[in-house]
């Protein structure tokens, strides 16, 4: 890319880095949880790396391609750890979405926070399926009320300005539209 620039480059070696936890969980024919550790730790180094090349290099044109490629990552350690283990997917799940929000909170992208709120509620609706919780048999309409609460109610107590700070407060705002 140095020598001959191209416009696709930063994107194709991205998309390079994604399949690589695969290729370590198939060559070393890993289990549950060695396997979710290894895509939510690669994930972990893509989202990194990408603010790191973004705010210490010159190549800022790598650093959104990068953090992308961080999403199938955290996906796949997310859904591998749902369906082996709920409380580890729940913990796996609120890891991507305080990973993201941080992110989000050095510099704001309200897509970011979107996926970060996205991973929240994924952990928030499967801890009520947790084997702990399960026993309390929490009404479904009550979990939805929670969670409608937890993205609405902050309107209600910051500035009254519909538009400000648009990628902090339209993510909830459309999550509790949502839900």
């Amino acid at each position: 890319d140095f020598l001959y620039p191209f416009i696709l480059f930063p994107w194709l070696a991205a998309g390079a880095l994604i399949p690589i936890p695969w290729f370590v969980i198939a060559a070393f024919k890993m289990e549950s949880p060695s396997a979710e550790a290894v895509a939510f730790i690669w994930g972990l180094i893509l989202a990194a790396g990408s603010e790191g090349i973004y705010r210490l290099t010159a190549r800022h044109k790598y650093g959104l391609p990068i953090l992308l490629a961080s999403i199938p990552s955290f996906a796949i350690a997310v859904v591998i750890g749902l369906a082996d283990n709920i409380t580890l997917g729940v913990g796996i799940s609120l890891g991507v979405a305080l990973i993201y929000g941080g992110l989000h909170a050095l510099r704001p992208r309200g897509w970011l926070w979107g996926i970060a709120l996205f991973n929240f509620s994924i952990a928030y609706f499967f801890f009520f399926h947790s084997s702990f919780m399960e026993k309390t048999n929490v009404f479904f309409g009550f979990q939805l009320l929670g969670i409608n609460l937890l993205f609405l109610l902050p309107d209600l107590f910051l500035k009254n300005d519909f538009k400000a700070n648009l990628a902090w407060r339209l993510p909830p705002r459309i999550f509790g539209a949502i839900f």
